[in-house]
């Protein structure tokens, strides 16, 4: 667990930092092919390994109680492609807003796979 301080360095969780890839096929949900994931795109000072939750976290804060989380973890369950399943690789992803949220956790406030939403 990281300290107050240490916490406070690690850059703000963004889906900027993220881009469609292609999912495995045991990833399959609901014949969604894409997830989102870190990019290889962006320097490592704005889009390291590691991310902070932002304080009014829905998704991952009962999942990671220090409010740091690694990027795979936060692009997966945080984001979402932008043209939808049909997303090209290598493209932007969005925050899951609204809507997508209802689907991004179950009843007991653990992380799903957004994939439900399509």
């Amino acid at each position: 667990r990281l300290g107050a301080r240490a916490r406070d360095e690690v850059p703000v969780c963004t889906c900027d930092c993220c881009s469609v890839t292609q999912r495995r096929p045991d990833e399959f949900v609901n014949d969604v092919q894409v997830k989102c994931a870190p990019s290889e795109g962006h320097s490592g000072d704005l889009c390291g390994a590691e991310c902070r939750l932002a304080p009014n976290d829905l998704v991952l804060s009962a999942m990671v109680p220090d409010q740091v989380s690694d990027y795979l973890r936060f692009c997966f369950y945080e984001c979402k492609p932008a043209e939808g399943p049909e997303s090209p690789p290598e493209t932007q992803c969005l925050a899951l807003e609204g809507p997508d949220l209802q689907y991004a956790v179950d009843g007991n406030g653990n992380a799903v796979d957004p994939a439900r939403a399509y």
